[in-house]
């Protein structure tokens, strides 16, 4: 109780006011988002230590290779199952070149730019494309891409309470994300 006692965390002072409004998260969030994105963004552009700081980010989480995949997968008996290994790593070699719809960037670049707007933004949303999929010809012969999405697509403003929807993306009763509305 002595140690409680000290706590201060909660307590107000000259330098700590006190916080009356016990407010949601999702609250918090639709109010303060976007400012808080448009502001990461001009530090972005405009001051070095800012854009420096994402790049640390980005290399310490990401590397300057991406997130290597190296496939293992076994027989019954537990060993691996070496010439499947070698056919799954020469298609993700192949998939790993063009992994997305534009096919603009490599895996390793698509992860350090997902990533980076992560880090800067608070969030990134991309959509999987398996099979065939109108118009599209995916980067590899792998039947699968990425299309990747700014977080200003999710609009923070669509609320709809009767759908689970709240700024753009729809949740089941358990809260889990169902759908996205771009």
């Amino acid at each position: 109780r002595a140690v409680l006692a000290h706590y201060e965390g909660a307590s107000t002072s000259t330098q700590r006011s006190k916080r009356l409004r016990n407010e949601a998260p999702n609250d918090i969030a639709a109010r303060g988002a976007t400012p808080l994105r448009a502001i990461a963004r001009d530090l972005e552009r405009n001051h070095d230590i800012f854009r420096g700081a994402l790049r640390v980010l980005v290399n310490s989480t990401i590397g300057p290779n991406g997130i290597g995949v190296e496939p293992q997968p076994r027989r019954r008996d537990g060993t691996i199952h070496t010439e499947y290994a070698a056919l799954l790593s020469d298609a993700w070699r192949h998939h790993c070149k063009r992994p997305e719809v534009t096919r603009r960037y490599s895996d390793s670049l698509m992860q350090r730019l997902l990533a980076y707007t992560w880090f800067r933004d608070g969030e990134v949303f991309a959509q999987q494309l398996y099979g065939e999929v109108p118009y599209l010809r995916h980067g590899s012969p792998v039947p699968y891409s990425l299309e990747l999405f700014e977080p200003d697509f999710v609009p923070m403003d669509y609320n709809d309470p009767g759908r689970n929807i709240t700024q753009g993306i729809q949740t089941n009763a358990w809260g889990q994300p169902v759908a996205f509305h771009l």
